[in-house]
């Protein structure tokens, strides 16, 4: 029994770490409040729903990488003939009472947020008979977006990109659903779990606040180096990937 206690202690430390190194802290100027996913979605064909990875709480746009995905998967769809909106979903609360539910929530699984999500999405594509959702997550959020597709199994006008999946979640593996944990050019060390990899990149330096080249995270405000933990749309995986899953799922309208 103190075996798995200290397995539990350790996965918890592990979890809390990796919170950290996902996105900052306080998760850039989201709100307290969800994104009114119905306001956002209405006459458009696609809702590209993001979920961040840390805490939940950082919108795509405070963060260059993704807006440059979400601008590339928004060209392609509209080269299909689709109109589509990006909206943030802000999973957690800004103060200590959202960050353990934060953490509980994933060490868990999410069960009952997820299943919130699912059924605002359920309750969209019910009222917007033409709409369709993918559910974007990085990291912790790509576990999130995980929990909720397990309970939109049956809605078929609902997608998932997971991109950076904690190592011990095991990915949708759903036509509907693509796991993207590399970005063509080096492993990401936050799906592999190779956390000594991160350790020794950043033993010999401190976190600064320019952005490490080769992949980064944040703890705070500062910057450590992640090798592979880094994904624009032109490295080689990210843009084909999105790209054939789009034309699988979606081709021309």
């Amino acid at each position: 029994m103190r075996k798995y206690w200290g397995i539990a202690a350790a996965v918890a430390v592990f979890y809390v770490t990796f919170g950290l190194f996902c996105v900052n802290i306080m998760g850039g100027t989201g709100n307290n409040e969800h994104t009114s996913i119905q306001l956002e979605a209405q006459g458009e064909d696609i809702v590209l729903i993001w979920n961040s990875g840390g805490w939940g709480r950082k919108p795509f746009q405070d963060d260059l990488d993704w807006v440059g995905i979400f601008d590339g998967i928004e060209s392609e769809l509209r080269d299909m003939g689709y109109s589509s909106v990006a909206v943030n979903y802000i999973r957690s609360e800004n103060n200590l009472r959202g960050l353990a539910r934060e953490i509980m929530g994933a060490l868990i699984g999410y069960p009952s947020r997820a299943k919130k999500l699912a059924d605002e999405v359920d309750l969209l594509t019910e009222s917007n008979s033409d709409c369709k959702v993918i559910l974007v997550g990085l990291c912790n959020g790509a576990m999130f977006v995980n929990a909720a597709m397990k309970h939109l199994e049956d809605n078929p006008r609902v997608y998932s990109i997971q991109v950076s999946q904690p190592f011990w979640d095991r990915a949708s593996t759903s036509q509907r659903s693509l796991g993207l944990n590399d970005n063509g050019e080096t492993p990401d060390v936050l799906s592999t779990g190779n956390i000594w990899s991160i350790i020794r990149e950043n033993a010999w330096r401190l976190p600064t606040t320019e952005k490490p080249p080769g992949g980064a995270a944040m703890i705070g405000d500062r910057f450590i180096k992640a090798p592979g933990h880094k994904y624009l749309w032109d490295q080689p995986r990210v843009r084909s990937e999105i790209t054939s899953f789009l034309d699988t799922n979606f081709g021309s309208q």
